[in-house]
């Protein structure tokens, strides 16, 4: 099990709104309305499971559950898939860099075991892992999950936005 955090500071001055932004919201609302139509088709079971997981554990401690993004689920969907066919459990190289939003932080758990229940207990007894899931500033979440190997190889993408 491992994870990874990235933090990058995006400046705004106080009291000063950044032009275009009510635009720029409502663009994203109807993105992410139709993302989500989309996205219910392309979201595989155990990954609607992982998903819930961790926002269950999220949400059973008083922290906001966070939403669904279908690039992180589509990244982190291939990363485990390349881990299963690996067998090599490890971070992702590109993801800060490929990340196509203005992310303000991003964090990556990755893990392998005999179940998503065990994987998923593994994490929340991980601090690292659990400081990752639990984080309120974290907004969205894209979850994959393989099998190979003999494991459930699952990763989670983090994003702050």
């Amino acid at each position: 099990m491992t994870h990874e955090t990235f933090d990058r500071h995006v400046p705004v001055r106080p009291g000063r709104r950044r032009a275009g932004r009510p635009r720029t919201w409502l663009l994203l609302g109807a993105m992410a309305m139709a993302l989500a139509l989309f996205a219910t088709s392309c979201v595989t079971s155990d990954q609607t499971t992982v998903f819930n997981q961790v926002n269950s554990s999220r949400t059973s401690r008083g922290v906001r559950a966070m939403g669904s993004n279908q690039w992180l689920s589509d990244f982190a969907q291939n990363w485990a898939e390349f881990m299963a066919a690996t067998c090599t459990l490890g971070h992702s190289r590109n993801y800060a860099s490929a990340n196509p939003y203005r992310w303000r932080s991003l964090a990556e758990n990755v893990g392998r075991g005999p179940s998503l229940p065990a994987v998923h207990n593994a994490f929340m007894n991980s601090s690292g892992h659990r400081r990752n899931i639990l984080n309120g500033n974290f907004n969205y979440v894209g979850t994959g999950v393989a099998k190979g190997c003999g494991y459930y190889w699952v990763v989670h993408e983090f994003m702050q936005y």
